[in-house]
């Protein structure tokens, strides 16, 4: 007779393998803000010091924080079941995003949290899992957490998320190469970040009634409108809704300007996000949060004729599983009736984008 056998995972072997899912540092720093905004924080600070002995990267925000068991269970791998219908305004799905972006940049992990004027904090050490091959984590007393670096930057509620141990982030280099490495890639975490949530920082999104503001090192972040909206050339065409399970998928085509008819500002942001052609294509959001973004999901090759063609598509989080959305919200494939909507949106607006290209 078949019988059943206890088979847990190596704890070392794991945690090792889970650092390479492929994150990027801006697309990691980007899943710790969905946690922010999750949690309804309208400020979040993000702070890479380099200068120290042990080098530093934290995100701090001003969001509703968590007690010690909401922070033990954050940090716990697999803390939400995919399955389960959550609140309009999580951008989370599978538990996992805190701790796997994590550990694809350190080897430390270190979560400090205030809710109602009280302190918790948690951390994980990758160098700890591999000696004892076991899933143990540190849980932080009052002295513990209030030496950690960045603490007052807390109020009364809000979340400190602290990486050491950054073994990925210096690729090996020292002096003043590492620190050109360092600064490029803040510059790409920047650029990344004012595009995935430009709607976040212009105050866009339904439901939040908060302006979001995000600085790296003290420096603002900007919004990036992809769709160049405020320019009245670009010409916005009829919404259209796409039912899926019962609930909407909207899309909005929007045809952008002849170059010549943008502003020198505009055409540098447009021009230095890759060409127009790299650019045009659908825009995939979920809950406000760009996803996916400059793709045609192979219905038609980018090209001339539709490199002024972009195309807005919003929906909730409660189709994630009909658009296949992965842990590190990178990739979103549209359910077949979307698919069709959008292969008769692109006919539409590939004839106005020729037009204005040759018409300017």
């Amino acid at each position: 007779m078949a019988r059943s056998q206890f088979l847990p995972p190596s704890a070392a072997c794991l945690s090792s393998s889970l650092r390479d899912l492929g994150y990027s540092l801006e697309t990691a720093i980007a899943d710790l803000i969905d946690n922010s905004i999750s949690a309804a924080a309208s400020e979040i600070q993000i702070f890479c010091d380099v200068s120290r002995g042990s080098s530093v990267l934290a995100i701090v925000d001003n969001g509703a924080g968590m007690t010690e068991l909401e922070v033990i269970a954050a940090m716990r791998h697999g803390s939400t079941d995919p399955r389960k219908r959550r609140g309009p305004k999580d951008l989370g799905r599978f538990g996992l995003g805190l701790k796997t972006a994590s550990f694809s940049q350190c080897r430390r992990l270190t979560v400090v949290s205030a809710a109602d004027g009280k302190h918790a904090g948690a951390e994980w050490d990758l160098a700890q899992v591999e000696q004892e091959d076991d899933w143990l984590i540190t849980i932080l007393d009052p002295g513990e957490i209030e030496a950690q670096p960045l603490f007052d930057m807390l109020g009364g509620s809000g979340t400190l998320v602290i990486w050491r141990d950054l073994d990925r982030l210096f690729e090996d280099e020292t002096g003043q190469k590492r620190d050109e490495i360092v600064n490029e890639k803040l510059a790409i975490v920047e650029r990344h970040l004012s595009l995935v949530f430009h709607r976040f920082l212009s105050a866009e999104v339904p439901g939040y009634k908060k302006k979001l503001a995000i600085s790296i090192n003290g420096h603002p972040v900007a919004p990036f409108d992809p769709f160049c909206r405020k320019n009245d050339a670009t010409q916005r065409l009829p919404e259209e809704i796409v039912w899926v399970d019962d609930v909407a998928v909207t899309m909005q085509p929007y045809v952008l300007p002849h170059y010549s008819r943008l502003s020198a500002p505009e055409y540098d942001d447009y021009q230095d996000r890759s060409d127009f052609i790299s650019n045009q294509g659908a825009y995939v959001y979920r809950n406000g949060r760009l996803m996916a973004w400059g793709d045609w999901f192979r219905l038609v090759p980018k090209g001339e004729a539709t490199k002024l063609a972009r195309v807005q598509i919003d929906f909730p989080n409660s189709l994630d599983e009909a658009w296949t959305i992965d842990i590190k919200k990178s990739r979103a494939r549209p359910p077949y009736a979307v698919r069709e909507r959008l292969r008769q949106i692109i006919a539409k607006i590939t004839e106005r984008s020729v037009s204005v290209h040759r018409g300017r």
